[in-house]
């Protein structure tokens, strides 16, 4: 049963028996998936940047480059 509930929601895209009436589910479903790759991939950044000692006029930006704060 589990099985043809999942063929009708992927191949017909269906959830109440109308064409297309899954749409918003399989978005969601994207969407999830995608945020929780990036919070995982950004535990192991942060994990990674507390093992490394920054000197005092120096900073992590957003996307892992030195700022220096002198400049």
């Amino acid at each position: 049963m589990n099985l043809i509930l999942k063929f009708l929601v992927q191949a017909i895209n269906t959830v109440d028996g109308r064409r297309n009436s899954a749409q918003f589910y399989i978005d969601a479903a994207t969407m999830y998936g995608i945020e929780k790759a990036e919070k995982k991939m950004n535990r192991k950044v942060l994990k990674n940047r507390k093992t490394v000692s920054l000197a005092d006029d120096e900073e992590w930006n957003g996307d892992c480059e030195w700022i220096y704060l002198t400049e």
